[in-house]
């Protein structure tokens, strides 16, 4: 069936197409991978290939399958990727490397000479990235499957560097590989960014990294952090189990988190033999617990700690994330989740809170999808906001600092938070919104959210405008049409600043003539709001103006001056729309005939 791996190969020098995707994040431009020579055809038959094999057991089929649609499509990332998986999960791990390594070498020639990471972005968000992406991560877990230690950390590294949004999570696994080749002092500075619950390998390493550094006491203390949030990982490093052989073959599920205790053993055992006192280090931890339980469940130990006779001894609530409750209800809903259907949503979400009350993405989800009034979504959003101190424990704001967002396990919080503020600002409870707007901001400074534009709208709105000011002058380096319309109108209302106002209100016009043109009833809003948006574009300014239009249209004496300033522009206005229209129209032309 399969002769040589050497016959399987992916071309993309030709066949990809890297190109900037018009938007920015500051200074740096977005890219996005283009496939243009990819038919349905070739996504239908992926698809087929991919419901025939879960449905049988033959392998070797499915891999023959997948070979001849990499051949009729030598681009198709997709398809090479689950051919080197399929390897990788029959535990051939190092004929999967040897694929991956190839693919991506192929995938890095169709890069254009002017693509430079980091200045460059390849975002994750485009959807049309994820190919490319995946295949780059899926190389670096390989490589540390092979104990290729260095060559891991490298390309997670430099994958962050393609996706800045995403490097919170990625640096999530830096921890153990800075153990592995001896950069033992990053795993602080790694601490220092990344909060210890983030993952196994945050919370051991820096355990490790003290007990490397001779610094005994300081790394049974950070083992005993780790023990608190990882305690199923410390099991299995003490005393492994076989389930991973059970877990490989999917005959019986195992629970999301003996499964991530698993994985991390089976990853990482070589790295943690051979740290001296690990082992030691981690059963002095152990044993110095399990004493603890005997103390709390000897009556005359809990009269001598809490001083009475009924041993009512406190110990501080523990979050509820972890547990396989929480772990099945996320499941259920990331299952109905992916369906697209809101009906079988509703009974997920509701499924889901019977398994596990304290489930904030159920709540979530029937805030986004049942509630059918702002009021209404008011209370569920306010349902999966309070359900965190159970979810998340009540001390997860300082536990969590400096990691929400970054943290899978806080985005429906920091989801039913921003839907809160929404809620709350469309009852007109305005100061109460702009408090939430705040909350969420500082809780994740760098913002996946996009809370910085809605916030900086919202202050205008409500006439803040020191507070505006101020805000807008922490993001100096912000050069979106949110920040540049914005500085033109907190401008006019400066005292001695009109010459500054007209010169900002001119250079945003210039950035996104459409918002002059829906602004002043050149263009009629659309009913319904885009997906995304083109930097400069049309639909940029549809969104934008959706968050700020209200605040414009109310400030009479400001539209009276940008009017003026419009009438004088509006042929430049008009022949710039024109000029960018031809070339979106052009650039169209060009991916549909190649």
């Amino acid at each position: 069936m399969l002769t040589s791996i050497n016959t399987i190969t992916l071309d993309c020098k030709d066949n990809l197409i890297i190109t900037p995707s018009g938007k920015s994040k500051g200074k740096r431009r977005e890219w996005i991978c283009v496939f243009p020579q990819l038919t349905d055809d070739a996504y239908d038959r992926l698809d087929d290939i991919l419901d025939a094999y879960h449905d049988s057991d033959g392998v070797e089929k499915f891999r023959a399958d997948l070979i001849c649609l990499l051949r009729d499509y030598p681009e198709f990332v997709e398809a090479a990727d689950h051919i080197a998986l399929s390897f990788y999960l029959h535990g051939d791990v190092k004929t999967a490397a040897f694929l991956w390594e190839r693919f991506v070498a192929a995938v890095r020639e169709a890069f254009p000479p002017e693509f430079s990471p980091g200045t460059d972005l390849l975002p994750w968000e485009v959807e049309d990235n994820h190919p490319v992406l995946q295949l780059m991560q899926y190389l670096a877990l390989a490589r540390l499957d092979t104990h290729d230690y260095a060559g891991s950390l490298s390309l997670l590294e430099e994958v962050a560097v393609l996706d800045p949004d995403r490097s919170l999570e990625l640096q999530a696994l830096y921890g153990m590989l800075y153990i592995a080749i001896g950069r033992h002092a990053e795993v602080h500075d790694l601490y220092a960014r990344v909060n210890l619950r983030v993952s196994p390998e945050v919370a051991y390493s820096r355990a490790l990294a003290w007990l490397q550094m001779g610094e005994k006491e300081k790394g049974i203390k950070a083992l005993a952090d780790a023990v608190d949030v990882f305690p199923l990982v410390a099991e299995e490093l003490s005393e492994p189990s076989a389930a991973l052989n059970t877990a490989r073959t999917g005959s019986t599920p195992i629970p999301g988190e003996r499964l991530e205790a698993l994985m991390f053993r089976d990853k990482y055992h070589e790295i943690w033999d051979a740290v001296p006192d690990a082992v030691t280090a981690l059963q002095s931890v152990l044993d110095a617990k399990k004493q603890a339980v005997r103390d709390r469940e000897d009556p005359r130990a809990r009269s001598a700690v809490s001083g009475t006779g009924e041993g009512a001894d406190a110990h501080p609530q523990q979050p509820l994330y972890r547990t396989s409750e929480a772990w099945k209800a996320r499941d259920i809903l990331a299952a109905a989740d992916d369906r697209e259907d809101k009906g079988a949503l509703v009974r997920a979400a509701i499924k889901a809170l019977e398994i596990y009350p304290a489930c904030t993405h159920a709540y979530l989800a029937l805030a986004e999808v049942a509630a059918e009034s702002h009021e209404a979504g008011l209370e569920l959003y306010q349902k999966a906001v309070d359900s965190a101190d159970a979810d998340l424990g009540p001390d997860f704001r300082r536990e969590f600092a400096g990691g929400f967002w970054g943290l899978p396990e806080t985005r429906p919080f920091m989801r039913a938070l921003s839907g809160k503020a929404l809620c709350l600002w469309e009852l007109g409870r305005r100061d109460e919104a702009v408090e939430v707007y705040r909350d969420i901001y500082t809780l994740n400074p760098n913002d996946n959210q996009g809370i910085r534009y809605v916030l900086l709208c919202r202050l205008i709105a409500m006439g803040k405008w020191n507070e505006a000011e101020r805000f807008m002058q922490s993001h100096r380096d912000e050069a979106e049409v949110t920040f540049l319309y914005s500085r033109a109108h907190i401008l006019f209302h400066k005292p001695g600043k009109k010459v500054q106002a007209k010169d900002a209100l001119v250079k945003a016009f210039k950035y996104n003539p459409y918002v002059a043109m829906y602004l002043f009833g050149e263009r009629q809003m659309p009913e319904l709001l885009p997906g995304y948006a083109i930097e400069g574009g049309d639909d940029e300014a549809v969104l934008y103006l959706e968050m700020a239009g209200e605040a414009w249209l109310e400030d009479d004496d400001v539209m009276v001056r940008a009017y003026d300033i419009f009438l004088r522009m509006k042929d430049t206005l008009e022949a710039l729309i024109e000029e960018r229209e031809e070339e979106d129209s052009m650039n169209d032309h060009e991916e549909i005939f190649p």
